[in-house]
């Protein structure tokens, strides 16, 4: 490991709420050093979220027209998670005109100009081989970059989701190298929300930030009270409460259904409160999961309080990388030498 002085500058563009900004401050600080981060967003929640739990200082701008005078040498690091929707199959086949893959390119530029001296990008399973990573990859290489970069999925080291990203760490002049799986075990949901205070429909509990259940109308909640204990799913539904788009459609089949205590929660996602975005009810009680109970599926802490409405509170957790993910990739990174 290799820096000027005794404080790490981390620039994490896409920061969303900083669970990847997070991650990588534990590894630096076990390493016996500090950090300052900056973090830009084009969201003005994730950003007032991301100040306000002082993770660093947040700056919400376009990525693409750089709101700071840049200079070689400005940051140690940069973290990059750019919007994956053109990425993702969660909306059916990839999309390889969506212009906000373009932001990978921006991501490249920044490390063109900064230079720092990790990298580290994280994004859907899709972009592997894709014109986009191997533009990346190239670009990399160009300024003096050696990498490594593989499909990892976060349940393997620590966080109860089965989360598959592609990531890509990078450094100057020594070859970096992803780690291996942490945890032969996976954490569960049982393990990782199971003492948490019990909730009805549309209730709060005050004494715990963002522990709060989406309230569900009369019809969504006959839905939810059909669907088994433990792992159901919508396939137990009579006619009468199947929605008509799900006798068409057999895809999809985690939406209404529920978490199972003893594995690994699915993929969260923006829509990670609500039963009709996935596989996002209780195992256990009738409603969906609270955005605290989401939040500690992306192992965020139960200090880590999310700012905005409920649906923008969802949206961030749902898109954030998993603190402990970010952690493990970030401490072999940082002995590269």
């Amino acid at each position: 490991m290799f820096f000027r002085s005794k404080r790490v500058k981390i620039l994490d563009i896409f920061c969303g709420c900083g669970g990847g900004s997070l991650g990588f401050a534990f590894a630096v600080r076990d390493t016996g050093l500090e950090c300052d981060i900056v973090g830009i967003d084009i969201d003005r929640d994730a950003c007032l979220t991301f100040q306000k739990n002082r993770v660093g200082q947040a700056i919400m701008a376009d990525a693409r027209f750089p709101p700071i005078r840049m200079h070689r040498g400005l940051f140690d690091v940069i973290i990059g998670c750019p919007p994956c929707q053109g990425f993702t199959r969660m909306r059916g086949k990839p999309n390889p005109d969506d212009p906000r893959n373009r932001l990978v390119s921006t991501f490249l530029e920044w490390i063109k100009v900064i230079r720092p001296r990790y990298v580290m990008f994280e994004n859907v399973p899709w972009i592997h081989g894709s014109n986009y990573h191997q533009c990346l990859e190239k670009g990399l290489k160009a300024c003096g970059y050696k990498y490594d970069s593989k499909i990892l999925d976060a349940a393997q080291f620590g966080v109860p989701q089965r989360r598959k990203r592609f990531v890509l760490v990078a450094s100057r002049g020594w070859k970096p190298k992803l780690p291996e799986t942490t945890h032969a075990s996976p954490v569960t949901v049982r393990e990782a929300i199971g003492d948490l205070p019990p909730l009805g429909n549309g209730m709060a509990y005050q004494a715990m930030p963002n522990h709060r259940c989406m309230r569900h109308s009369k019809k969504v909640l006959e839905r939810i009270k059909m669907i088994p204990m433990d792992g159901g799913s919508r396939s137990s539904l009579p006619r009468e409460l199947t929605l008509p788009c799900h006798w068409r459609n057999k895809g999809h089949s985690d939406v209404y259904g529920r978490l199972h205590w003893d594995n690994v929660a699915p993929t969260l996602t923006s829509g990670c409160t609500n039963p009709s975005k996935g596989r996002f009810i209780h195992p256990r009680q009738n409603r969906a999961i609270t955005p605290r109970e989401a939040a500690r599926l992306q192992t965020f802490s139960d200090q880590f309080i999310f700012h905005g409405n409920f649906f923008s509170v969802s949206r961030q957790i749902g898109n954030a990388m998993p603190v402990k993910f970010a952690k493990h990739i970030a401490n072999p990174l940082l002995q590269t030498q």
